[in-house]
């Protein structure tokens, strides 16, 4: 065997496969050596998202956000996701901004509300159009004066008004035309151009607000800022360019958008995709298309989505999107997905969390005894090899780098850096391919590797019983070892190498000869 194959955990594997490992990596391919040391950034209390935005990284430990190694501000002591957007990051389910170039922090959502009402006048000055920005200058104005009201609030901000009693029809969806510190410009209706322009007093409390809607996963795509609701069956999409507003419709170009969702189930991660917005459930994938919202439109198909609390694995590498789906891992181009998870056997894996380094998947996910796996897949190679049991979450690429949260030190780390690690690593292979019913005595195995430190040989019959270690081996220089074995009659024989260390195995050779078939 000279050509090593990686991880494979089902019960008929072939040469060069292995049915367990430790550390080992595919880095020397088609020979084996041992996974990098991984790298020590930072140390944090309480871990509660990462990100990576204009180079630098951000995070956000128990209540503090952090970006550039500087705290930006305070936000709540939750899970948390972040979108970019030009020079916003944005940061949810708090619904806050941070803006990197004025180094300001402040909320997405804004209100303003007096318990004494307003006034409300009719506008007659005629607004042209590069005034509004709108085609709709026929329209009359409706001026709300109080004091302070247009002080949170910017111009064509998409609010919400609520309290109005004698002018009800003001209780809605507008966008502002006009504003100061103390009045707003909004479209009227025909009922409020019959009042004839006398000001009328709204004497019951009054308030605005500028809202987002409560999202579950959030992406942006092609200049907006799109999020889903399990809760209301809806997606949602920001005015173009525009981050702070979900409720401006002018029927324009630049509008917001939503749409109701008819499928069953909760939504289970979404992301942009080839310059789609994917909305993914467990058992279905809606594309988004369209540049604009009358040319939006969604497609669903019923394939194998994310699997719940596995939004953290979605990674594209390479034009292609790699997700954790329910018993499998999924690649998706754009069609129908297909699973790469087979060397898995029959173990089922779940809350996984991944991210990219050059040409490798990195998976971390829990098995069915509740313990955590790390998983590499080279991409170009289509081998599988387990590291350890580290539990990462928050995976971040960043300057040809991948950086993760382990969950069990609170720790920023780097998947490859310079810290000071004796890796244990460990091989197991097997020697029954299927395909002979005969009885099978190996007499001699012969190893070509290079090995620091220790290294221990064991063996295993009919997988029952004890280890058996056969040898020790330490060898620093490229050469063939020898050793011999006393034969046993057996139908399956597991090989097991174990050390701690640097190693490079370049091959491994058997001398077998068959019994009977009894």
């Amino acid at each position: 065997m000279v050509n090593f194959k990686g991880y494979n955990h089902q019960i008929n594997i072939g040469d060069g496969e292995f049915y367990d490992c430790q550390n080992l990596s595919s880095d020397a391919y088609p020979y084996i050596t041992v996974r990098k040391p991984r790298g020590t950034v930072k140390q944090l209390t309480k871990p509660n998202g990462m990100f990576a935005a204009q180079n630098k990284l951000g995070y956000v430990d128990g209540t503090e956000f952090w970006y550039a190694d500087e705290k930006r501000g305070d936000v709540e002591d939750s899970k948390k996701q972040f979108v970019t957007i030009g020079d916003y990051i944005l940061i949810f389910p708090d619904k806050k901004y941070y803006k990197v170039s004025d180094d300001e922090f402040g909320e997405l959502e804004s209100s303003w509300e007096q318990e004494v009402g307003v006034t409300v006048t009719m506008e007659n000055d005629y607004l042209t159009e590069n005034e509004t920005g709108s085609t709709k200058d026929a329209n009359v104005y409706v001026k709300i004066s109080a004091a302070g009201i247009g002080k949170n609030f910017n111009l064509y901000d998409g609010v919400t008004i609520e309290g109005m009693t004698e002018l009800e029809d003001l209780n809605k969806t507008a966008i502002i035309y006009k504003k100061e510190d103390d009045f707003i410009l909004i479209i009227g209706t025909d009922i409020e151009k019959k009042t004839q322009e006398r000001a009328i007093e709204e004497t019951e409390p009054i308030t605005i607000k500028r809202k987002i809607p409560d999202m579950d996963y959030v992406t942006e795509n092609a200049n907006r800022v799109w999020g889903c609701s399990s809760k209301n069956h809806e997606i949602y999409a920001s005015k173009l360019g525009d981050p702070f507003n979900f409720n401006c419709y002018e029927d324009i170009s630049t509008d917001s958008y939503s749409l109701t969702i008819g499928s069953d189930g909760d939504f289970t991660g979404c992301i942009t995709h080839m310059g789609y917005v994917l909305f993914l459930k467990e058992n279905m994938i809606h594309k988004l298309y369209g540049n604009k919202p009358t040319n939006f439109q969604l497609t669903n198909t019923t394939v194998r989505g994310v699997e719940k609390d596995s939004e953290q694995s979605l990674v594209i590498i390479n034009e292609t999107l790699f997700y954790k789906s329910k018993g499998a891992i999924e690649l998706y181009e754009g069609s129908v997905p297909y699973s790469i998870a087979a060397p898995f056997g029959n173990i089922e894996y779940r809350e996984a969390a991944g991210g990219c380094y050059k040409r490798k998947y990195y998976i971390s996910m829990k098995d069915e005894s509740g313990k955590w796996n790390l998983f590499v897949y080279d991409i170009e190679r289509d081998i599988w090899h387990k590291e350890d049991d580290t539990h990462a979450i928050y995976f971040v690429e960043m300057s040809n780098m991948l950086y993760y949260i382990d969950a069990d030190t609170n720790k920023i780390m780097q998947i490859v850096g310079k810290d000071e690690e004796n890796i244990k690593w460990m091989a197991e292979l097997r020697n029954d391919d299927g395909s002979s019913f005969r009885k099978k005595i190996i007499k001699k195995i012969e190893i070509k590797a290079e090995v620091e430190g220790l290294a221990h040989l064991y063996v295993r019959y009919e997988d029952e019983g004890l280890w058996e270690k056969v040898c020790t081996i330490m060898n620093k220089k490229r050469r063939v070892i020898d050793i011999p074995l006393i034969p046993k009659r057996h139908e399956m024989m597991a090989i097991r190498l174990e050390g701690q260390g640097p190693v490079v195995m370049y091959g491994i050779s058997k001398e077998i000869t068959e019994g009977s078939s009894l």
